[in-house]
């Protein structure tokens, strides 16, 4: 791009019904950045995809008392969420999603049995949820793990819950995008 991102799009090939079994990811910056373990290349749903939020929904600053989840209202299954939370004393952060469950191991740090070490006790996970792919990204692209979706869904809520101990939320926000293929007409 003219602005030197250094962008990339990955051919995934995922488990699916039907002749339909491959696509393109979500778009993503690259970029090198120095860490404890030398230097790591991160990758960044691009910032264009804002563009395609049609409404959001955000859940409060809050304490997540153990096995008691915040839920945040949605309409949409085509979805960009993001988690920020301390971890505190929990054993596992669970983020659901509409026919996805996330999983942050507090102990094993691992976000989906990824290794992801938490940053001043936080961690940061955006999750792109189309009906055919599920990209995650932790820890603003430190992590970023492309799967299959659950084809489309009815959706009511996202909802995050701390498991086995207490954690913070920082912020839970759901944006409900629109589709690049149709304009709404």
């Amino acid at each position: 791009p003219p602005d030197g991102r250094k962008i990339q799009m990955g051919w995934l090939r995922i488990g699916a019904p039907g002749p339909y079994n491959q696509h393109f990811s979500f778009p993503h910056r690259l970029t090198l950045r120095k860490t404890e373990d030398g230097v790591r290349m991160y990758a960044k749903p691009i910032k264009e995809i804002r563009d395609l939020r049609a409404k959001s929904n955000q859940a409060k600053a809050q304490d997540l008392t153990a096995d008691k989840p915040v839920t945040v209202a949605i309409g949409s299954d085509l979805l960009d969420v993001r988690l920020v939370v301390e971890v505190g004393d929990a054993k596992t952060i669970v983020l659901n999603l509409p026919g996805r469950s996330i999983k942050y191991d507090v102990n094993g740090q691992k976000l989906n049995g990824t290794p992801l070490k938490p940053v001043d006790g936080k961690i940061s996970i955006q999750v792109l949820a189309d009906r055919s792919l599920t990209e995650i990204v932790g820890n603003d692209g430190r992590v970023f793990i492309s799967g299959k979706g659950p084809a489309k869904m009815d959706a009511t809520e996202v909802s995050v819950v701390a498991q086995g101990g207490n954690a913070k939320l920082v912020t839970l926000g759901a944006h409900e995008l629109k589709s690049i293929w149709f304009s709404g007409r």
